[in-house]
């Protein structure tokens, strides 16, 4: 008697692939077919819940990260710090759910605390009053904030005691999906271009900005207080950002960018350090004096997404005057974000256009890791039979942590797995059709051109096989599953039709039976 292998094509035609020594006929059908986009997938990809805000201002979205920011105020109690708001939040979306945050010290308009959102004794002796970055908008609650003396001793030695505090109790923490790095500038955005330094009325301990050693400080103090746990850095310091990324973590430091949907977001601000000039001033304005990034130092951020999440947040919702809906997807994939902050659009949810809020889902559906079997056959290696699978990533980026994919064997007369077979294929890998796309735009912010950026090389799809098990004669379904590594509950979603109840896939059908 024959062995036959047997190929069942899309197309419903037979095909001999492979005759050898055996008793029983092997038929194979592929039954993998993508599936839709949706917002609401993945952990680590698309829209992001941001706790806190009304839930009017937030797209309807689920999501099981959850998102705080805190003034450092927040964690201050009568004898201590007091961590009970990040405590509560971590008990708010369930055991799945993860939360992240950033702490800032200052906070332009919106303090609860009028203004004054960092501790006395940590705010420094040149500590002084201004007039909020937002003073003259209706909107703006707080007209008058205090300003830390960021270089004294008083705030660098509180800003440690409360790093240190917070690494002690939530690095590696498993509900933990990330911490942003704040603390500096205003709402901890690294940004302090508004504020009259330069006006003496206001000024008039002639406090400086924060120094580089005052910025390197704190960067160091959060890379030692969180190595076990995604570490993001803001955006509008390019100096800074530069710092942080060239860092040498266990866990590669992601980018935190503000502004998605406006002209700003992908323009040359992003390659452009801001110099400001504390003793000259034009109308007690500073001067300040841009600087474009060397070329051969920009890879730092634009290729970053090979290997760390770019996270981003709306620019207030100010983009629905600004840019075309498009223009959000288009940001979003060409700058290869992985999450988008929900919960930012200048208002509440219902008050934006529908073409914009049809906008903002579409990106937040394309944005991250969104992972696909593309083709599947199996082939005759010697006695022994392969099943080949060809993976795509249809998303903007990689995932940046570690899964274990594998094949399992499933005996649909009594309906129990008769195989689990791991497959080796390393996701993180696998990028996105369009990797040789550019997230610079050409025109900076003066008018002038700019050479566009490219991203990196465009990357293969991806590709495994493994060896199937003796079968007896019936009929099977081929799954595959991919698992976090180390949690056996966490199990991706990949964009596939054919999902099964326990979170895997049916890519093909197999057929044992008798010549």
């Amino acid at each position: 008697m024959q062995r036959l292998l047997t190929v069942f094509a899309l197309v419903a035609s037979w095909a001999l692939v492979a005759v050898v020594q055996s008793k029983e006929r092997l038929g194979y059908n592929p039954t993998a077919s993508f599936g839709l986009f949706s917002a609401s997938r993945n952990s680590n990809a698309g829209l992001y819940y941001w706790l806190r805000r009304s839930s009017a201002a937030n797209a309807p979205v689920d999501s099981d990260i959850l998102y705080l920011r805190l003034s450092w105020l927040d964690l201050v109690g009568e004898d201590g710090f007091d961590f009970s708001p990040i405590e509560k939040a971590l008990t708010e979306g369930g055991a799945s759910a993860r939360i992240a945050f950033r702490i800032f010290a200052l906070n332009s308009c919106f303090s609860s605390y009028g203004g004054f959102d960092i501790p006395a004794a940590a705010a420094g002796e040149g500590s002084w009053i201004a007039p909020s970055s937002g003073a003259d908008s209706v909107d703006c609650k707080n007209k008058r904030v205090l300003v830390p003396d960021w270089n004294s001793a008083a705030f660098i030695s509180g800003a440690t005691q409360l790093i240190r505090e917070l690494g002690s109790r939530y690095n590696g923490h498993r509900n933990v999906a990330f911490v942003e790095i704040g603390l500096v500038g205003d709402w901890g955005e690294w940004h302090l271009g508004s504020f009259p330094y330069c006006d003496l009325d206001w000024n008039r301990n002639r406090v400086r900005r924060p120094s580089e050693d005052l910025r390197r400080k704190i960067i160091d103090e959060y890379v030692s207080a969180f190595p076990d746990t995604q570490l993001l850095m803001l955006s509008d310091d390019v100096e800074s950002l530069l710092y942080a990324l060239s860092q040498n973590t266990r866990i590669p430091i992601g980018i935190r960018r503000d502004s998605w949907g406006s002209a700003q977001f992908n323009n040359s601000s992003l390659v452009t350090q801001w110099v400001f000039s504390d003793d000259a001033s034009v109308g007690g304005k500073c001067r300040m004096f841009g600087r474009l990034l060397s070329p051969e130092l920009r890879p730092l951020i634009f290729e970053r997404w090979k290997k760390a999440p770019v996270v981003v947040e709306s620019f207030g919702g100010q983009f629905a005057r600004a840019l075309p809906p498009s223009k959000l997807v288009d940001q979003v994939r060409n700058c290869k974000v992985s999450l988008i902050a929900n919960g930012s659009w200048g208002g509440a949810w219902s008050n934006l256009p529908g073409l914009y809020q049809a906008a903002i889902l579409d990106a937040g559906s394309q944005a991250g890791f969104h992972y696909a079997v593309s083709r599947t056959a199996v082939n005759s290696v010697g006695t022994k039979f392969e099943l080949q699978t060809w993976w795509s990533n249809l998303g903007t980026a990689p995932t940046y942590e570690d899964w274990d994919v594998f094949v399992r064997v499933f005996d649909v007369r009594s309906q129990i797995y008769v195989a689990h077979l791991p497959l080796s294929l390393n996701l993180r890998m696998v990028f996105p059709r369009d990797s040789g796309s550019s997230c610079l735009e050409e025109v900076d912010v003066n008018g002038g051109a700019l050479r566009k950026v490219n991203d990196g090389q465009a990357v293969v799809d991806g590709f495994a096989g493994v060896l199937l098990p003796e079968l007896a004669l019936g009929d099977y379904e081929v799954r595959i599953s991919v698992v976090k590594r180390g949690s056996s509950s966490r199990r991706m979603k990949l964009l596939l039709r054919n999902e099964n109840s326990d979170g895997s896939y049916t890519v093909g059908k197999l057929k044992v039976d008798g010549d």
